[in-house]
């Protein structure tokens, strides 16, 4: 968009090009252990069954949800 604004003088120059790249910090990876996963899982049905909660009713896949993430990682 920038090289046909240019093109068509909308624009003098490219703001863009002289912009460096973003740079994100490294982050430790720390894999949850078994004994975690057991323990998400529980609190998350816990949740999802909670028989004083009020209101709208709480969906009730997010085991399935967590399931997939789990053995899913970053390609980064």
């Amino acid at each position: 968009m920038i090289g046909l604004a240019l093109r068509h003088d909308a624009l003098r120059s490219n703001p863009v090009r002289d912009v460096g790249a973003i740079k994100f910090a490294r982050k430790d990876v720390k894999a949850l252990s078994v004994e975690d996963v057991q323990k998400l899982r529980a609190v998350i049905a816990g949740w999802q069954k909670d028989p004083a909660h009020q209101g709208r009713p709480r969906a009730l896949d997010l085991l399935d949800v967590l399931d997939i993430f789990l053995p899913t990682r970053p390609n980064w």
